[in-house]
């Protein structure tokens, strides 16, 4: 009895964190997309500003990008983010993608088509799911641990807690269930998507001109969302197109003069450690729920 525990527990474990279906490739590319961007990245603005400099020096909030990169590297964040939510999302996710998907994807067969409009719906749920973690007091105490980051590295992409990154992966069934697999299965709009990332949380402080101010979020956009000053705070949402936060009044014209500090105010994080920031992060996230606070 006990042994079949064990091993039905092992088998979760395996399933949950994809190790059942580990493959060196997928891994080698997950690293070799942000390693690349840092060395493109050194190679622009010179290694003394770059990001890679800034993690080699090994600075708080340096120490918080990277140990939250390794979480996603390793999958780690899909088993503490279902402890701390209590699988609750995770079974729900479950039901919903086994009982309601109308796969409405199928229907158009140009995979041109198919792609944009994949691309479009799911930059616009990105919209939607980052302006909700900003709008609800639990859910902004989580996403605040992405915000305490007080300088970029490029690893600040994946500066996020593990029950947000549950939260948000929940909210992404959304358009699945509507539409079925999309865009996520080319490989080659994985690594835009993310070098894209990895770039606007970046030192590179360039406002990408015309293609910035109208098509794609450019760096110094996205650092006006992570400025601390509080003429730009709920401004630039946007993950890849600028265009929704110009559709919806969220946009906030990039003048590097105006972004001097990044983080939060009275920032308590970057001082105690990853494992004190990343508990203390999800007690402000639950003390907030039982107070009510939105």
């Amino acid at each position: 009895m006990l042994n079949n525990i064990i091993q039905y527990c092992w088998q979760k474990f395996l399933s949950i964190t994809h190790y059942n279906h580990f493959q060196w490739s997928d891994f080698v590319l997950f690293l070799a997309v942000p390693i690349g961007c840092l060395i493109v990245e050194a190679f622009i603005i010179g290694y003394s500003s770059s990001s890679l400099k800034k993690l080699l020096t090994w600075n708080a909030s340096a120490q918080n990008d990277f140990f939250c990169f390794l979480t996603h590297a390793f999958n780690l964040y899909q088993i503490i983010g279902i402890a701390l939510t209590f699988g609750l999302f995770y079974f729900a996710y479950g039901v919903i993608q086994k009982h309601f998907c109308l796969h409405l994807i199928d229907y158009i067969t140009n995979p041109f088509l198919q792609f944009g409009l994949m691309l479009f719906v799911g930059d616009f749920k990105n919209y939607v799911r980052h302006y909700l973690l900003h709008r609800f007091g639990w859910s902004w105490e989580l996403h605040k641990l992405h915000h305490s980051a007080t300088d970029f590295t490029m690893l600040t992409y994946l500066r996020s807690h593990a029950a947000e990154t549950i939260l948000t992966n929940f909210i992404d069934l959304f358009p699945f269930i509507i539409f079925g697999a999309g865009f996520q299965s080319f490989v080659w709009v994985y690594v835009f998507r993310e070098a894209h990332q990895y770039f606007i949380h970046s030192q590179i402080k360039s406002d990408w001109g015309w293609l910035g101010k109208y098509i794609l979020v450019s760096p110094l956009a996205h650092r006006i969302h992570h400025s601390i000053n509080p003429v730009h705070y709920g401004k630039n949402f946007g993950n890849t197109f600028i265009i929704w936060d110009r559709l919806f009044g969220t946009y906030c014209e990039a003048n590097p003069e105006t972004v001097d500090v990044l983080g939060i105010p009275e920032n308590p994080y970057n001082q105690n450690g990853f494992l004190h920031d990343y508990l203390f992060c999800y007690v402000r996230s639950i003390q907030s729920v039982f107070n009510f606070k939105s």
